[in-house]
């Protein structure tokens, strides 16, 4: 019996976790594996799976390089039986994708995965289904067909048109996407799948005004202005870059019931945050903005502006509520040219003075 890296990494149990490092530490010392694939076994352990779901379909995330050195992001799923890709194509179609464009559908040859003595077989398959793996992702039996269902550029960009729609499992799906993708590859496959995602989001953006609805569903208010300063050492400046540069959007709103005038300011800054690796420690940095939130209004206010529930107090905004945010067309480029100063991580920064 043989188990890949996936299916390894997919029994998320910490002893199992810890016997499977102890192991790969082990064939490090003695040399029997490079420090490269050393790096990369311990990166799969702690990342953990990287399989995310839309439409009932469960798809693996990858992120490679290409011959001519141009990257790709990899979304794929692989039945091992006609009933599941039929399934799946069935499930994809009925959400609006279209198989040719949005995703593709490709017979491979069978991969011999496991090998066991006649009469084994059952136990060995419930064996491995009882311990998570699943049948056709983790594994697959000799002999079976292998079809490889992959979602394109396109596709995803159709997923994400649901997203700015509202459609919470295409929300959802996305996030998970670009989570997987932090986790495994970093920041350079996050910047890849926007750059795919980009041309989706000047379709729609929102002009001003836009209603502000409560829990319940009621229009409490309207965003009537949103306006943008580049800011450093606390003073505002036509326009800087790298770590001492914040965003502040200020967001002013309008009550239906009494018409009063008030805001909601978030500074976006550089956040930094620091890794242990073996060639020491690597600094990278994220965008996040704190605020406080006192009342049920602003609750709603920054609902309708991120797209997703807050609760009163001290709200952290993420890289995902900036993006979200970048659907009104008020900030929209303001948002882009300050994400351009992104800081350099210092593995970044070594790799440019080499």
């Amino acid at each position: 019996m043989e188990l890949y890296t996936d299916g390894i990494t997919t029994i998320r149990h910490s002893g199992w976790l810890n016997a499977v490092r102890s192991f790969i530490e082990e064939l490090h010392n003695k040399r029997l594996i490079s420090d490269e694939r050393y790096e990369q076994l311990i990166k799969d352990i702690i990342a953990g799976p990287n399989t995310v779901e839309f439409a009932g379909v469960k798809f693996s995330v990858y992120y490679r390089k290409r011959e001519d050195k141009s990257d790709e992001i990899i979304v794929v799923y692989q039945p091992m039986k006609d009933t599941a890709k039929d399934a799946a194509v069935n499930s994809l179609s009925a959400r609006g994708l279209r198989e040719g464009e949005h995703f593709t559908v490709k017979e491979k040859s069978g991969e011999y995965v496991i090998r066991v003595k006649r009469g084994h077989r059952g136990a060995v398959v419930e064996a491995l289904k009882a311990a998570g793996l699943r049948e056709g992702k983790d594994f697959t039996e000799e002999g079976n067909k292998v079809y490889t269902i992959r979602i394109t550029s396109k596709g995803l960009q159709e997923i994400y048109r649901m997203a700015l729609r509202g459609d919470k499992e295409a929300v959802r799906f996305i996030r998970e996407v670009e989570d997987a993708l932090k986790r495994w590859y970093g920041q350079n496959a996050v910047e890849r799948l926007r750059d795919i995602l980009r041309p989706v989001r000047g379709e729609d953006t929102i002009d001003l005004p836009v209603p502000v609805s409560d829990k319940n569903g009621n229009v409490v208010a309207r965003i009537v202005n949103l306006k943008y300063e580049f800011i450093r050492d606390g003073n505002p400046v036509d326009h800087c870059q790298n770590v001492g540069c914040r965003l502040r959007i200020t967001v002013e709103y309008e009550t239906v019931a009494e018409g009063e005038r008030d805001q909601v300011v978030a500074e976006w800054y550089w956040k930094e945050k620091r890794l242990k690796t073996k060639q020491g420690i690597v600094t990278h940095y994220y965008e996040t903005a704190v605020l406080s939130v006192k009342d049920d209004i602003k609750v709603a206010v920054l609902k309708t502006l991120t797209g997703r529930e807050v609760e009163k107090g001290r709200v952290e905004l993420t890289a995902r509520d900036l993006e979200a945010m970048r659907r009104f067309k008020a900030i929209k480029d303001a948002i882009d040219q300050w994400r351009k100063g992104r800081p350099m991580s210092s593995q970044a920064q070594d790799s440019e003075r080499k």
